[in-house]
């Protein structure tokens, strides 16, 4: 229930990475949707975020914060800086090259000599500092005490309201349309706006004889039904009319919670339709491991030290990396259903995202039907670039022409066709040289690539 009435405060949840993709073709946005690009696009939103395309082809958005290297959130509004952009965990951090950069929580990098573990000692530690710890709030993460004994201790990191999950807004700031603001509700453990739209989509408190009521209830004689977005009133039995006022018969009533994703909260749009209710709006699709819920980051993304996002079934997990991503592989988004992957929106995972196939074969990937030349009407079908060798071919080469190659007689790699490469000496020179010290043999001369 909690988690309910929590996300029932979210603004649109995201399904995939954030994107800033330029338009592909005239009338296509920077989500690579039709139209004109999202209002909100790019504007700031929750804790410390952005508003971003929440997956290609779609107007959706998606809230995406600022992540440190080792897994903390919005770093910077908690106090802790922002991320070093010359570092990250495991590189080289002294230009003698014996120490490296190492997380010692989730939100601190610090340099440490390749002989001691990231807290500084010589003994192994039970945790990666900044890896995720305990079973109560992804947020928490081990951090080195500074204690010999006891280096290692798990940290609690909670939002501003005392909660594990993104706050769809800080508290105080404005939300939604009708003047409210971002307040903190301490039993939810996040931010709610004081002031939502009524279920009729005005800002006005839905009255009928100055008590307060709502689309579809029963009142004296009838039952309420809107009368503009901050009204109501009394349709008479047998008037052939929806809650909302209009002619069309609607499939839920205003107020009613969509019965395939308890996010949405649905309102009146007009009088014949019925949409999700801002600031709640949250998705119109499903998200990004095929379910409906509000998800605080998307499968690939780091959520503490050497761990991922990964979907298991409809749920995002926080688990290590080589478990999440042992073997990635490219995913193809498939915009228009037909089974066929679009190729210019590959996303590497290693459980399938939601919407995406595993081949690249679509070459009219926005649903128009091919005509007799195979192709899309009004517009070109996509080619897809061949990504040659250095041969000219396709194959990939065991090694690059010119290099060198060779065990005990330096020759160089030469083209033999366009797939293949050979090292200028033979194997049979090389066992010679290798086993009687025999002066090298002159390299043969290098093939010229084919066209």
């Amino acid at each position: 229930m909690a988690w309910t009435l929590f996300v029932l405060a979210i603004l649109a949840a995201a399904a995939a990475p954030a994107c800033s993709l330029a338009p592909l073709d005239e009338g296509v946005n920077r989500c690579g949707a039709a139209g004109a690009d999202p209002d909100l696009l790019g504007e700031a939103c929750g804790e410390c975020g952005v508003w971003s395309c929440a997956r290609p082809g779609s107007n959706e958005l998606a809230c995406r914060g600022q992540v440190h290297p080792c897994g903390g959130r919005c770093p910077e509004l908690y106090g802790h800086g922002a991320p070093r952009e010359d570092a990250a965990p495991g590189q080289v951090c002294d230009a003698a090259g014996v120490s490296l950069w190492q997380c010692t929580d989730a939100w601190t990098l610090d340099c440490i000599p390749r002989d001691r573990n990231a807290c500084g000692g010589s003994d192994g530690l039970v945790a990666t500092p900044g890896a995720p710890c305990g079973d109560n709030c992804w947020r928490d993460a081990w951090a080195c005490t500074g204690d010999d004994e006891s280096p290692l201790a798990c940290e609690a990191n909670r939002n501003l309201c005392g909660g594990c999950d993104p706050l769809p807004g800080l508290p105080g700031n404005p939300c939604g349309s009708c003047g409210g603001a971002w307040t903190c509700d301490e039993a939810l453990g996040t931010t709610v706006c004081s002031r939502e739209t009524n279920t009729c989509g005005g800002c006005e408190t839905l009255t009928i004889d100055g008590q307060p009521a709502a689309p579809g209830v029963p009142c004296p004689g009838g039952r309420a039904v809107c009368d503009g977005t901050d009204g109501l009133r009394c349709a008479p039995e047998g008037e052939q009319v929806n809650p909302c006022g209009g002619q069309t018969r609607l499939d839920a009533v205003p107020g009613d919670v969509r019965a395939d994703c308890p996010l949405c909260v649905l309102q009146c749009d007009g009088r014949d339709a019925l949409r999700c209710r801002p600031p709640s709006s949250p998705l119109e699709g499903p998200d990004a491991c095929g379910g409906c819920a509000l998800l605080p980051g998307l499968p690939g993304e780091a959520c503490g030290a050497e761990h991922a996002w990964s979907c298991e079934g409809t749920d995002l997990v926080c688990a290590l990396a080589a478990e999440a991503c042992a073997n990635p592989t490219t995913w193809y988004l498939d915009r228009n259903g037909d089974g066929l992957g679009d190729p210019r929106y590959p996303l590497r995972s290693c459980s399938r995202p939601f919407g995406y196939v595993s081949n690249d074969r679509d070459r009219c990937p926005d649903g128009q039907p091919r005509d007799a030349d195979d192709r899309c009407p009004g517009e070109s079908s996509i080619s897809i670039p061949v990504e040659r060798n250095a041969c000219g071919g396709t194959e990939a080469l065991d090694g690059e022409p010119g290099d060198p190659c060779g065990a005990c007689v330096e020759g160089i790699w030469v083209c033999i066709g366009t797939d293949r490469v050979e090292c200028s000496v033979s194997l049979a020179a090389q066992e010679q040289a290798c086993g009687t010290g025999t002066e090298p043999v002159e390299p043969t001369e290098p093939v010229e690539p084919t066209e």
